[in-house]
C-alpha cells in the first residue's frame, strides 16, 4: 500500500477514515484536516477500494451515499487533475 512521505498512517485507511466519518456525519473540517495529505495523494483506483470497503462494513446505503456526494467534493480537485489515459484501440471505451 502507498505511503505518503513523513505520515506513517496507510492511504486507503485514512481514507476510509474520512469517507465514513463524513458518512456518520462527523465534522467534515476536522476530517479533512486529518487526512489532507491522503486527499492530496488519491488516486481513482483508492476511491473504489474506499467504497467496497464502506458497502461491506454495512453501512446503510443512504449514509454511503451521503459520504461519497461529500468526500467526492475534497477529493474533486486532487483527482480532476490527474491524466486521463487514452483508450486501447478496440477496447472496451474505444
Amino acid at each position: 500500500m502507498t505511503k505518503s512521505g513523513k505520515h506513517t498512517g496507510n492511504k486507503l485507511e485514512a481514507l476510509l477514515d474520512l469517507f465514513e466519518g463524513l458518512a456518520l456525519n462527523k465534522p467534515g473540517k476536522e476530517l479533512y484536516l486529518k487526512h489532507k495529505w491522503a486527499v492530496e495523494a488519491v488516486e481513482p483506483a483508492d476511491v473504489i477500494d474506499v467504497v467496497d470497503q464502506l458497502v461491506q462494513k454495512e453501512i446503510p446505503m443512504d449514509q454511503i451515499k451521503t459520504g461519497i456526494s461529500k468526500a467526492l467534493n475534497l477529493l474533486y480537485q486532487t483527482l480532476s487533475s490527474l491524466p486521463v489515459p487514452e483508450p486501447v484501440y478496440g477496447g472496451f471505451l474505444f
